[in-house]
């Protein structure tokens, strides 16, 4: 993200114009920097990797549409985003500061998952909630959508495993 995007967009869950907090920075959960260069440097990523994506990223930005990552396709992306603007979520990585966000992987809201058979299960393994496919497909509808259907897929797979379904 960049200062003009900062400007419009909230930044992990500061709001646009509410300032962040140094405590972020301090942990690293957020950096700041004055140039690619050093932002690539803060955060540990290849100097001519980066140079490379944003070029990408920014001609995706005015297209509207994120071709490798496909953000902004669903309205679940959109919600946080500028409704002004034609995709919420792209906007151009070109005027300082640049601001970067450290990630974390988890399980939930995959828009995905294990694909199970009929009992929950994928090659002896039982999967429910988050960690299988949903019955919606590559859409999350929110907190809390898993949980019916991982207590009902859970009890078949429960039922399969004790040979009783």
């Amino acid at each position: 993200m960049d200062a003009q995007h900062r400007r419009r967009c909230t930044l992990g869950s500061t709001p646009r114009f509410v300032p962040l907090l140094r405590k972020y920075f301090r942990s690293g959960e957020f950096v700041k920097a004055g140039s690619i260069q050093e932002l690539a440097q803060k955060t540990n990523v290849l100097f001519d990797a980066l140079s490379e994506t944003l070029p990408k990223f920014n001609k995706d930005c005015l297209t509207h549409k994120d071709t490798e990552f496909k953000h902004g396709d669903s309205a679940y992306d959109n919600y946080f985003g500028d409704a002004s603007m034609p995709n919420p979520n792209l906007e151009t990585i070109e005027k300082a500061p640049f601001y970067a966000v450290k990630l974390f992987p988890g399980d939930i809201g995959t828009r995905g998952g294990f694909v199970t058979n009929e009992h929950d299960l994928v090659e002896g393994l039982y999967a429910t909630g988050n960690t299988m496919a949903s019955m919606m497909g590559h859409s999350y509808r929110g907190p809390g959508f898993t949980i019916g259907p991982s207590m009902t897929f859970g009890y078949v797979a429960a039922m399969h495993a004790t040979g009783e379904g």
